[in-house]
């Protein structure tokens, strides 16, 4: 398992990127990317993964977002940029979802009021920049799991922070 010290975020930086959700660059919205580029609005692209699928030239940088590592997984095969296990829900919040579809709205809602007091937020922002991002998890349910809910949580940060400048 490797340290905690291996994959670690920069601190201190400012949120310098304002997000406009999830948009690829295609024949239908390259004129509304050419806008946001006008406007000085930089766009950022999340997506979700399991950390045992295997990696891509597509994901970008790649993101554990979970507390713990990935069992049975080496760190060369998890191909990682960033463990951000500071953007987990907390080991309480976890324990009480455990994964089960019956809980998931209401961990939603907890998960995102921890996630309104996290200072990983802007920082984990400010990592990714403008490039693609793919964020990374280890639970086997792929619609059921707090990647989903932390991918939706920075898609609309992005959105907030472009009202606030603007």
């Amino acid at each position: 398992m490797p340290d905690e010290d291996d994959f670690a975020i920069g601190g201190g930086a400012s949120l310098a990127i304002i997000g406009l959700g999830r948009m690829t660059l295609s024949r239908r919205n390259t004129s509304r990317a050419r806008r946001a580029l006008r406007k000085g609005v930089a766009m950022i692209t999340i997506s979700i993964k399991r950390v045992y699928d295997k990696p891509s030239s597509r994901d970008g940088v790649r993101i554990l977002v979970d507390r713990l590592w990935p069992r049975g997984m080496s760190k060369d095969a998890a191909a990682l940029d960033l463990w951000c296990k500071e953007l987990a829900p907390t080991p309480a919040l976890r324990t009480w979802f455990d994964h089960r579809s019956d809980r998931f709205a209401e961990f939603k809602g907890r998960y995102l009021l921890e996630l309104r007091s996290n200072p990983a937020v802007p920082d984990l922002v400010s990592q990714i920049g403008t490039r693609r991002a793919t964020l990374l998890y280890g639970a086997k349910n792929r619609a059921v799991n707090h990647a989903v809910v932390l991918a939706g949580y920075l898609e609309s940060y992005g959105k907030l922070a472009s009202r606030k400048r603007g």
